[in-house]
């Protein structure tokens, strides 16, 4: 969370009650940190464009299909129209 949001209380309340939904289903990010670790390093060594790690980690989750995603809301379309154009994941503003 962003420090301009958590200086927001009802927002952060708001988020928890989110949280705390029954249909929420909260995913380990454990398995998918080192790949995240390695796909950012790998396009750095190739002067490629480096998203930050937790978009990495984030991608990682997508693009696992254990789990079934039908929308990401993102302010951040680009650095995630590529993974959900592979799982054909609605992108939301």
């Amino acid at each position: 969370m962003r420090t301009s949001f958590v200086h927001e209380s009802g927002w952060v309340q708001r988020f928890v009650d989110i949280l705390n939904r029954p249909e929420i289903h909260l995913i380990e990010d454990d398995i998918y940190r080192q790949k995240a670790v390695d796909a950012v390093v790998e396009k750095a060594r190739r002067g490629k464009e480096v998203p930050s790690l937790v978009d990495a980690l984030l991608h990682q989750i997508i693009l696992d299909d254990t789990y079934r995603f039908d929308h990401l809301f993102t302010f951040n379309l680009r650095d995630f129209y590529e993974p959900c154009r592979r799982r054909k994941i609605e992108i939301n503003l």
